[in-house]
């Protein structure tokens, strides 16, 4: 599974479906950008108080 995944924890298989249905129609360039802005989200999503 895609670390950038793991904000919900209880869903693991459908997102990691998710995850594939981006890899399979987006490029290289623009999964990367994905990622990039998903980290972004975790990282401010850890940064607020539960």
């Amino acid at each position: 599974m895609l670390p950038f995944y793991r904000l919900k924890k209880e869903e693991p298989a459908r997102l990691e479906g998710t995850a594939n249905i981006i890899e399979s129609r987006h490029t290289s360039e623009q999964l990367t950008k994905f990622i990039i802005a998903s980290r972004r989200f975790q990282i401010s999503a850890a940064l607020l108080p539960e």
